[in-house]
């Protein structure tokens, strides 16, 4: 089971993906892929993933546990004890030969869409934060983690993840405050 672990631990190439776009459907070897919702979509996704997974593929294994059907793929796939940024580890047959690929899982919001694709990419985790706040600063993915500051310079929040092309995530600094007595507490 792979479940939250880091990227250095799974020491996999880490892949932007959104489920949405891989279609899976029940050919007579499996779960099988086949292709995307656009062509344009599966263009992307084969570029990224570099041949880790592609039409044709069955999927014979989700996070460790058999998928003999499309009703099993769908059911591991999108199983509430995944959160966005997690990693599932599938198990492909191809050309006779099985293989493990490591997928992390793109968070699905309400603000997902096509236009929010198109103008900005989207964190992979968006749920299981402690609690946050939203705001308009645009802050790319990869630079989260920097302060969110008020107009007197006192820092009030940290950017955790980004939600949508107009929205970013922050912890607000009393939970941050929290959460790094707890972490100096239990680890000493």
């Amino acid at each position: 089971m792979v479940g939250r672990k880091s990227h250095a631990e799974l020491n996999a190439f880490v892949i932007p993906v959104f489920w949405q776009p891989l279609k899976v459907e029940m050919r007579e070897a499996g779960a099988t892929v086949t292709g995307s919702n656009s062509n344009r979509e599966l263009e992307r996704f084969k570029k990224i993933i570099r041949g880790s997974i592609d039409v044709g593929d069955v999927i014979t294994r989700v996070d460790g546990k058999e998928c003999p059907d499309l009703a099993a793929y769908e059911a591991k796939t999108k199983s509430e004890k995944f959160i966005g940024g997690d990693f599932i580890m599938f198990s492909i047959r191809r050309s006779g030969v099985t293989s493990q690929v490591a997928l992390p899982i793109e968070a699905e919001s309400s603000a997902d869409s096509i236009t929010s694709r198109e103008y900005a990419v989207t964190s992979l985790r968006l749920t299981g934060f402690p609690s946050v706040v939203s705001h308009d600063t645009i802050v790319a993915r990869q630079h989260c983690g920097g302060p969110v500051v008020d107009l007197e310079g006192r820092v009030v929040g940290v950017n955790i993840a980004r939600f949508h092309r107009f929205s970013t995530l922050a912890i607000p600094q009393a939970t941050i405050q929290r959460l790094v007595r707890e972490m100096v507490r239990t680890s000493f």
